[in-house]
């Protein structure tokens, strides 16, 4: 029998052992991805808040192929399913300093802004904005796996005396507020890499499954050109102490 012919209503446990599945729910278990969509369909769907051993089958498959991204994607799964809906701060220092895709991003996102906006004298000049971070120019795959896509990350070029005196340290680098805010949701178009992940999810929704936001701050050095780097303020220096009053002599 080939993977996904009709077996009616069959239950779950049935179809895998007379159907001869067995094989399939094996290798499924040991990563082969193409029987693990195969068991994937064949797993009967229960109604909402009344999951069957199928279901819940399905719902470790995809956990365990989610897992295959790395412990943060799995973490993020799994905190979906849990149906808490509290948000999850992201490690944004950790993710730049581990992820060219993220820093690169937001470099080009600097440069192109600095030189298309009228910033006054520098280009480094009230510069902050928005990006949007594809799954695409990510490289590390825990991170795609965690967070997918991201909407929207605000960035700021910090130009404070303390910022600037940080960047003595980091020569061709310049120190930049990020700062995340994007929903992990459930979006019912989608397509899937994964049947399972995509059924589970499905289920999950329609149980009471909660999006969550991702959120995070943090400081991070960037390389960028030398007119996008705000130069070093001399330290102001300490005012002298006014003289000390000659007291008068009384006559």
């Amino acid at each position: 029998m080939r993977c996904g012919a009709s077996l009616g209503n069959i239950p779950m446990y049935v179809k895998l052992i007379f159907a001869g599945y067995w094989g399939l729910l094996f290798d499924a278990m040991a990563g082969n991805k193409e029987n693990l969509e195969c068991v994937c369909a064949i797993c009967h769907a229960g109604e909402p808040g009344h999951p069957t051993p199928g279901d819940m089958l399905v719902r470790e498959f995809a956990r365990w192929y989610v897992a295959r991204y790395g412990p943060m994607a799995l973490a993020h799964f799994n905190h979906y399913l849990a149906e808490s809906g509290e948000d999850i701060v992201e490690p944004l220092e950790e993710i730049f300093a581990k992820d060219g895709g993220w820093r690169k991003t937001v470099i080009d996102a600097i440069i192109k802004r600095g030189r298309t906006g009228p910033f006054g004298e520098h280009a480094y000049d009230g510069l902050s904005g928005d990006v949007e971070i594809l799954k695409d120019n990510m490289e590390v795959q825990d991170y795609i796996g965690a967070m997918g896509n991201i909407d929207h990350l605000f960035w700021e070029l910090l130009t404070t005396t303390e910022a600037r005196r940080r960047n003595v340290g980091q020569p061709g680098k310049a120190l930049v507020h990020v700062r995340l805010r994007d929903k992990y949701e459930w979006h019912p178009a989608d397509v899937r890499n994964s049947a399972c992940i995509h059924l589970s999810m499905e289920h999950a929704k329609r149980s009471g499954a909660k999006d969550f936001w991702e959120v995070g701050e943090a400081d991070v050095f960037l390389d960028l050109p030398a007119m996008f780097i705000p130069p070093v303020v001399p330290p102001t220096p300490t005012p002298p102490p006014p003289p000390t009053p000659t007291p008068k002599h009384k006559r």
